[in-house]
Formats: C-alpha cells, structure tokens, sequence
C-alpha cells in the first residue's frame, strides 16, 4: 500500500515527534545536567556579570547554569577589569576565588636638596628621589621632612597608570651654634652627635630645642638645652668644673690597714676621694703578714685602684698520725682532728701556721700524750708522723665466782668475755663462770 505525498509527510512528522518524545530527557533528568557555581570576590563590592547578567554582591552562587561556555565579568573603579571562561560539564559543582588587581599609579617624587624622608599617610616610603608604583587609585597625603630644613606636606592624588612628578622645595630651618671651653679640648655633642673639639662652630643645627653635651678628661660632664631660631648664629662660653682624683686601695687579704702618708686611713678595700694630685705613700699592714709600701703618683682628676698583696708569715703544718682521731694542739689550741680508717690518719693540713717554732701536742682518751716542737716557715709545708702509745686502762668488769676481773675488754662472744688484763696479756672468760660482766663507768678507768 502505497501513501500520497502529504500522507507520506503527515507520518513523517509523527514518526518524529514520537522518536523525540522517547528520546527527551525528564524533568528529573534535566536537573541533574545543570551546574552549580559558587563565585567569591575579592573586592566583595565588585560588580559581577555572567554571560552579561548582573550578579548579587559577592559571594554568588548559581545552581542553575546549563551546562557549556560561560563568560565571567567582574568590574570595579580603580581596579583592572577581570574576565574568566569557564567551560562547565553536566552537572559539575565549581568554587573560585577571584582577586582583582587594583590600579596603581607611578609617583616620580622629587625634593631639593635631595635625599628627603617621604612619608604618605603615616608611613615611611623611603628617601628622594624615588619611584612609587604600589599606590593604588585615591587621594593620600604626603610629607617630606629632612633633617635641617621645614617639612612639607601636600595631597596627592593618584588617578591612573600616567606618570606623575611631584617636587618639593624644602627651605632650611637651622641656626649656628658657636662653643668655646676653658680649658679648651672638650669633646662636643649637639643633640646626641660629635661635631668636634672646643672651640667649635656647628652649623646646620635644626631651629628649636638643642642639647649641649661636653665631656673632658679630668672634668666634670657639661649639659644644656638651648633653644635656636633659624638663622641664629649663638655664642657660648663654657668653664668646666674639674674632678678630684680618687684612690681606692684594695688588699689580699682584706681588711689590711692602710695608712697614707702615715696616717690611718681605714681598713682594705678603701677609698680615699677629694684628693689633689701628687704623689703619696701608701702603706699596708695586716697580723702575720709582711708589710708593704709603695708610693702612688696621682693625676689630675685620676681614679686609681692599687692592690697590696702581702705575703703572709705563716706557713702549713701536715700531720699524720698512727692510729687516727688524733687531736692536733699548737702552741695550746686546738687545730684540728686527724681523720681516716685503719692503722693511720689521712694528711691534716692545718694552714695559716705562724712562722716560728711551734708547740705540737697530740692527744687522745686512751693515748699517751706526746709533745714535740716543728719549725714553721713562710710559705713552707712542715709535714710529721707520729705515733701514739695506747694507755692500758681497764674499761670493762668481769664477776666470777671466784672474784672480779678488770681490764680492756676485747669482744663477748656466745656468752663469753675475752679481755686484756694486763698489757698484751689476754684472758678469755667462760660464759659457765660469769655471774656479771659490765663496761667500767668512765669515773673508774683511771
């Protein structure tokens, strides 16, 4: 069966609306293809188009884009236009931060003289002549100062990328300042800097309040404030007070007596001020030291310090003693104890020895005394041994049966008592014959 033409074309269009039917995607569909897009700005305030549509303020977020070539267009005065493509497949979700660059102008700054502080808005922007090229679109102001001369200060405006030239003519505010000293030589500071010796003319000092600062060996600093007027060429005449000399006198060991020109003076460390200058005797003098003089030559307005080192007239005594606890008595005092374990002390040094032939007396309870004499010289160890004998005196009680025992007790063992009774004579005491045994009360053991 054939059709005629229009019924030919009349199934045609149906044929096509059913295949397009069949083939549209659904509202479902059709949602899941568009993309989402959130935008923020840097400016916030910028003005923001997509395919030539204004934005809200930023941060934008779309959620409806289809998906394909976008253009994104952000304006704003004073910043470089920017212009993004984006390319955006089905469904894809995009972030971007977006910053502008700000415009910023070319300040040429000049001042004469040169070499000028350059502030703009409260901050230093380095010295003329300089190019600037971070200023961006706006007004600011702007101040030269230099050290010597008037600031000034201006607005500047900045409105685009064509160079701009700024000069500034700074006139002098500085005043001359004339010094002389006597004596003359002082050092001389103004406002904290060295300009010279006395007598001096300084030049270039900025008008208003300046410090005057002089310094000299031998005399006491010298401080003003003046204040200048531009122009002033101001004289000044300055008589230094000069400083007395002083001497501090110092000793090993200390507290020396330190007498100046034979007169007492105190005791080491001292310090003796107000003194005119000249030469002085100083003498030091201390117990079982030497004493030392010297004479001491004192400028004008000297501060000295001298040391006395008196060597001493005393020497060290070393004693070694068999057994140890040993008490060491020089000259009938008590210098010390031998210490150590075993049959024999360790070395007592006993220091601070007076020179000369000493009295050495070794004692201990149950040691006979011995006395001897040693020869004791500056700066010299004299070292000696001795032996102590030990005293036989009984210090234990044995009862027994048949009597009492006395002598050294030895040890008591399983009950029974060993002692010395006699020197180098040992007995030992069965625990069967023992009624009592005690230590001697230290009253009984003479």
């Amino acid at each position: 069966m054939t059709c005629s033409g229009i019924q030919c074309l009349r199934i045609a269009a149906a044929s096509m609306a059913l295949f397009a039917a069949l083939v549209a995607p659904s509202p479902a569909d059709s949602q899941d293809t568009l993309c989402h897009l959130h935008i923020v700005m840097d400016p916030a305030d910028a003005v923001i188009t997509i395919n030539g549509d204004i934005q809200p303020a930023s941060p934008v977020t779309r959620t409806d884009l289809e998906p394909g070539i976008h253009l994104l267009v952000a304006k704003k005065p004073g910043y470089r236009e920017l212009r993004r493509t984006l390319e955006l497949a089905p469904g894809q979700r995009m972030a971007l931060q977006l910053n502008m660059e700000p415009i910023t102008g070319l300040i040429l700054v000049h001042s004469d003289p040169a070499d000028a502080d350059i502030v703009i808005d409260g901050a230093h922007r380095g010295k003329t002549p300089a190019l600037l090229t971070d200023l961006t679109i706006g007004k600011y102001r702007i101040q030269l100062s230099k050290a010597g001369h008037r600031p000034r200060e201006t607005e500047l405006t900045v409105d685009g990328r064509t160079p701009k030239r700024v000069n500034f003519s700074l006139t002098s505010d500085t005043a001359a300042l004339r010094i002389a000293t006597t004596p003359p030589g002082a050092t001389l500071r103004v406002n904290g800097l060295d300009r010279g010796v006395t007598p001096v003319r300084v030049a270039n000092i900025p008008e208003g309040q300046a410090s005057v600062d002089l310094t000299m060996d031998g005399f006491h600093p010298y401080k003003d404030t003046v204040r200048l007027v531009a122009g002033e060429d101001r004289e000044l005449a300055v008589t230094l007070q000069p400083i007395p000399s002083e001497l501090t006198v110092v000793s090993i060991p200390t507290k020396a007596r330190v007498y100046v020109n034979d007169e007492f003076r105190g005791e080491a460390p001292v310090t003796l001020d107000n003194l005119p200058p000249g030469s002085y005797r100083i003498r030091a003098e201390a117990p079982e030291h030497e004493t030392v003089a010297r004479t001491v030559t004192l400028a004008r307005a000297a501060k000295t310090t001298e040391e006395f080192r008196l060597p001493g007239n005393v020497g060290t005594l070393q004693i070694v003693t068999t057994p140890p606890g040993i008490q060491v008595f020089i000259d009938g005092t008590l210098a010390g104890t031998t210490q150590g374990e075993g049959e024999q002390s360790r070395p007592l040094a006993i220091e601070g020895v007076a020179m000369g032939k000493r009295e050495i007396a070794l004692r201990a309870r149950d040691r006979h005394e011995k006395r001897f004499h040693v020869e004791i010289e500056r700066g010299r160890t004299a070292t000696v041994r001795h032996e102590l004998q030990r005293k036989f005196v009984p210090d234990y009680e044995v009862r027994t049966r048949s009597g009492t025992l006395l002598g050294v007790l030895v040890e008591v063992k399983g009950g029974n008592v060993r002692l010395e009774i006699a020197p180098g004579v040992f007995r030992t005491i069965p625990a069967a014959d023992i009624r009592d045994h005690r230590p001697l009360p230290r009253g009984d053991d003479s």
